[in-house]
């Protein structure tokens, strides 16, 4: 059975939450975006240009996806292992977070399936 995966904030307080932030994540760190994207990031987005960080980020962030596949393949293992899973982090914007790219895009090529973002 694949492994299902929501996303939420880091509100959520479910047993299957796993913490994939750069700030508090510790089981989850290995899905985190380094601070050398992330910083930037999130100042240009709080500056009002969200296209043109998200745009510059998704590459730099599959990048990072792809080495730490490599590098901590035995987190990965675990993850997709897990029958679910809800991946969560600070973002307000579900649709411009690291979560959403893992749930939507990097773990369904791995063979898990994408059940959206759970309601706050």
């Amino acid at each position: 059975m694949p492994l299902s995966v929501f996303t939420a904030r880091i509100s959520y307080s479910g047993a299957d939450k796993f913490d994939c932030t750069r700030k508090s994540g510790t089981e989850g760190l290995f899905l985190a975006p380094s601070w050398l994207i992330l910083g930037p990031a999130l100042r240009l987005m709080r500056a009002g240009h969200t296209g043109y960080a998200w745009a510059t980020y998704v590459p730099e962030y599959l990048d990072e996806m792809r080495r730490s596949y490599v590098d901590n393949r035995p987190q990965w293992t675990a993850l997709l292992a897990r029958s679910r899973v809800v991946l969560c982090c600070y973002c307000t914007d579900p649709e411009h977070c690291h979560r959403a790219l893992l749930r939507a895009r990097i773990l369904p090529a791995l063979g898990a399936t994408d059940c959206g973002e759970l309601a706050a």
